[in-house]
């Protein structure tokens, strides 16, 4: 509810990725989101893909 306040109110902002790398197949950085982010993007996805 508190996420749904934030988009409802304009107040949401992202947070902090966090950076770590991998290294099978083969050597890569990732970049993972917040799980609250990752809502947030699928919610933005289906609303986009709408348009």
């Amino acid at each position: 509810m508190e996420l749904k306040g934030a988009l409802e109110d304009r107040t949401y902002k992202p947070s902090r990725s966090v950076c770590f790398f991998a290294t099978r197949p083969k050597l890569r950085e990732i970049f993972a989101a917040d799980f609250r982010d990752r809502i947030v993007h699928h919610i933005l996805v289906d609303y986009l893909e709408r348009i």
